[in-house]
């Protein structure tokens, strides 16, 4: 019955084989299906692609971190050139 409705929104245009919902559904069960085979198929090859994934995301997040760094500090910088910056006391809830 499952492989029935994956077959149905597949081969029939979304509107016609299944509501918005469910579609965004089918699909990512198919996608769960296909790559449930595989891991179950090729589980050592799966396992390098997974730690390479894993290595490029902390990689690019790294670099996206020390670009927002750079970003920050440079605006931090031209707004105290401005005089945009308003130094004040402050208190905290603490020190009461």
């Amino acid at each position: 019955m499952h492989v029935d409705a994956l077959r149905q929104c597949f081969l029939q245009p979304c509107s016609t084989a299944c509501d918005g919902a469910a579609s965004g559904s089918c699909r990512s069960d198919a996608l769960t299906l296909v790559l449930g085979g595989v891991v179950l198929f090729n589980p050592f090859g799966t396992m390098e692609a997974l730690t390479i994934l894993i290595g490029l995301s902390l990689v690019y997040d790294g670099i996206s971190d020390l670009v927002l760094i750079h970003r920050l500090s440079r605006a931090f910088r031209e707004a105290e050139r401005r005089g945009d910056v308003i130094e004040t006391e402050g208190w905290s809830r603490d020190d009461e």
